[in-house]
């Protein structure tokens, strides 16, 4: 992954490549901005810059890795020894303090494939206290050659002193050509499904491709009809909505495009503070729902109940 290969993150790349030519890098970084719009791939443009044995200079006299030598081969395969992912478990909500033990004493160690070691670590704003209290202790004292990103997309969740001591890039939401260019390429579905999807996505491509799932699809439509008329309805008719909505292999779907539909409905009204505390609430439970098997009806009546009055009030 190359800087030349992030899409519409024109600012943040020139940023960090302007750093790295000033060699004035810093040793933490923090990327902020919504899922699935390039941190991530940043991330790992900036690590396989420094891993990279043959720089190219591009015509902005700025440069970006060549993508052929080991180091880049490597990387591009997941396979970087110098390079390692920090996230929380699969049946886990935190990154744990023991994670962040392994990943400074991974940063302390001697390169193996040149002068550098990188921790990348997702969704950082889930590090518990201790673990975020440890990372601080390396932040303050960090190995030379070494460079921890954090990428985030709620970074009022991190502690004030984590902030402080990275430097922040904030990343903007794709645009809807661009989502459409990218699912053209990785998606097989009719042109009319690529771009509902990039209006839904809310300027992620990691939603978008979601959204052009199959078996989303097909209850897509259904599901916008109810939300269309939520407003109106009486409690009997949430109720059965949320039975409706809440069956198993229904549930993740509908969150997901819940959220989809009250983004793209922003655009539309103003945005309240009730709407982005309704927004966060959603966002929590699709998080936690199937880890603590949380009532699936339940939640539903009440995300049903909560939008309605959103949308009386506003």
């Amino acid at each position: 992954m190359a800087f030349v290969d992030v899409l519409d993150q024109t600012g943040p790349c020139q940023q960090i490549r302007r750093a790295l030519q000033q060699q004035t890098l810093a040793h933490g970084w923090l990327f902020i901005g919504p899922s699935g719009v390039g941190k991530r791939q940043t991330a790992l443009a900036l690590a396989q810059s420094l891993f990279c044995a043959s720089p190219r200079q591009l015509a902005d006299g700025l440069v970006d890795s060549c993508g052929g030598c080991r180091s880049c081969r490597h990387l591009a395969t997941s396979n970087h020894p110098d390079l390692q992912f920090i996230t929380a478990a699969a049946d886990k909500t935190q990154i744990v303090v023991e994670q962040i033990r392994a990943a400074n004493q991974f940063l302390a160690m001697t390169a193996m494939e040149g002068n550098w070691k990188v921790v990348l670590i997702d969704d950082a704003a889930a590090m518990n206290e201790s673990a975020a209290n440890a990372l601080l202790k390396t932040l303050e004292e960090p190995s030379p050659q070494s460079l921890l990103i954090l990428l985030t997309t709620t970074p009022g969740r991190l502690l004030p002193t984590l902030r402080s001591r990275c430097q922040q890039l904030r990343f903007s939401p794709l645009s809807t050509a661009t989502l459409v260019h990218l699912l053209e390429h990785q998606t097989s579905v009719d042109q009319e499904t690529r771009q509902q999807a990039a209006q839904l996505a809310e300027g992620s491509i990691a939603r978008a491709l979601t959204l052009c799932q199959p078996e989303l699809v097909s209850v897509r439509d259904e599901l916008m009809t109810d939300l269309a008329a939520i407003a109106t309805q009486p409690l009997a008719v949430l109720c059965d909505m949320a039975e409706k909505w809440s069956e198993r292999e229904r549930f993740q779907q509908t969150l997901l495009l819940l959220r989809a539909w009250l983004r793209h409905n922003w655009q539309q009204r103003p945005v309240s503070r009730h709407w982005l505390d309704y927004s966060s609430w959603l966002e929590q439970i699709n998080r936690t729902a199937i880890i603590y098997n949380l009532n699936r009806q339940l939640v539903l009546e009440t995300a049903f109940i909560r939008l309605q009055r959103l949308l009386q009030v506003n």
